[in-house]
């Protein structure tokens, strides 16, 4: 509850508490029953931290003692609970009150107030002996309380999601966010899905099981299962700052992860993939995916969003093809430069791609460069997100001119090769001479 006033207070300055019947079997007050309670609201702290929860008919024992006349902490057959939990805390959401009552329930009849007193209370002052210094007030003024969320209230047992302004329950969406690597890949370089504005993930348990099924014929058959360490690649959920969502299944486009927010709040959250070891999770990342860049999870029309390894482009559908590329040239000092040129209009540009292949022909003469990314690469060093523009290739001048035709193809992990050119060269230039 508030520190100013987790105290005992007087008869005189506090409202006699009981306690309400529950719904649900009330279990005996021994230290071994209990039920938690994590309750939601979608109200910062800021305005909410006095709020708390009024509940009565626990147990005969708390209905007949100073407990009824005590704010803060009681104890109960060795169990220590708070009596009127405050919605002091703060998270994506809001505000949240979480509490534990040492009785097995399955919910909890309550009303929640907006102050610590329903009728309200002056100052009670402590008046100094010398009668020369100012008086202190002893306890602080509480104001009247009201009913934030109406009436009567019913929160079930565990964790809730609850809309102030309508008053009603709300229910998370898990999005699954989509980057196209392997799942083994995902696991054995610490490849996690870091957000803000979305509950925080739990990694309580760092070992991943995954289980792979198939058809054959009208049978399921079930691969052998395995389990992927995480341990020493994402950081605990404790360390709120670094927190990781894991990647967690697989599908034709490679690895997602399951990340759980409201849909009506899914425009203020933020992702970035990274990689990272226990020592840095940071080492590598990619850009933001976020609604100031309209490319996170407010821009989905579903519940997915595919991301392009080495890009900041996302989509609500896996990329269906790889677009045709086009190329410049230039040629200097014994180096021929080739920038592919990716389609630019919307429809033709298809996946981002993860290598491009750049072939330079002359005659029967061959000679390829490849542009691919290195975010995947087993060591940190030289590993990057994004793609380089360009590519090399060593060709030595003749002492006349000949033509070189250059042929550029890409492919995106999981979606395939884009079509390559064949019957025209992508570009030429005239070396030597």
């Amino acid at each position: 509850m508030n520190r100013q006033i987790k105290r005992a207070l007087g008869t005189v300055a506090a409202l006699s508490l009981g306690l309400a019947g529950f719904v649900g079997a009330v279990a005996p007050a021994h230290a071994d029953a209990s039920t938690t309670f994590k309750i939601h609201l979608n109200v910062p702290s800021s305005e909410t931290e006095q709020w708390n929860i009024w509940y009565w008919g626990l147990a005969a024992d708390l209905n007949s003692d100073k407990a009824n006349n005590t704010f803060g902490d009681s104890t109960v057959g060795g169990f220590t609970f708070d009596r009127t939990p405050n919605f002091s805390h703060d998270d994506a959401y809001g505000s949240y009150a979480e509490f534990t009552i040492p009785a097995s329930v399955t919910a909890l009849n309550n009303v929640m107030r907006t102050t610590e007193s329903w009728d309200g209370q002056e100052a009670v002052a402590e008046v100094p002996a010398d009668g020369d210094t100012p008086a202190v007030p002893a306890v602080p003024a509480i104001a009247a309380s009201d009913k934030p969320f109406g009436g009567d209230n019913i929160f079930p047992a565990g964790e809730s999601w609850w809309n102030v302004g309508t008053q009603k329950r709300e229910y998370p969406t898990d999005y699954k966010v989509h980057l196209n690597i392997p799942l083994k890949t995902a696991y054995a370089q610490g490849w996690n899905l870091y957000s803000w504005g979305s509950a925080p993930p739990l990694l309580v348990n760092y070992n991943y099981t995954v289980t792979t099924t198939k058809k054959v014929g009208k049978k399921t058959v079930t691969k052998k299962t395995k389990v992927y360490p995480y341990k020493g690649k994402v950081p605990a959920a404790e360390d709120q700052n670094n927190h990781g969502w894991p990647f967690v299944g697989e599908d034709a486009y490679g690895a997602y992860a399951i990340v759980s927010v409201f849909p009506a709040y899914a425009g203020g959250v933020g992702l970035i993939p990274r990689r990272g070891d226990s020592s840095n999770p940071w080492r590598l990342q990619s850009g933001n995916f976020d609604g100031d860049h309209s490319n996170g999870l407010g821009t989905a029309t579903g519940t997915d969003l595919y991301i392009s390894l080495g890009s900041d482009e996302s989509a609500s559908k896996a990329p269906a093809f790889v677009g045709r590329y086009g190329a410049t040239a230039n040629y200097a000092n014994g180096i021929l430069t080739v920038t592919p040129v990716r389609p630019s209009h919307a429809k033709l540009k298809g996946a981002f791609p993860t290598s491009i292949v750049v072939t330079a022909k002359k005659g029967p003469t061959k000679k390829t460069c490849t542009i691919a990314t290195t975010a995947t690469k087993t060591s940190f060093d030289g590993a990057s997100w994004g793609l380089a523009e360009s590519c090399d290739i060593a060709i030595v001048a003749g002492d006349t001119a000949a033509p070189w035709e250059i042929f550029v193809q890409a492919s995106s992990s999981g979606v395939g090769t884009g079509p390559g050119a064949t019957d025209k060269a992508n570009a030429k230039i005239s070396i030597g001479g």
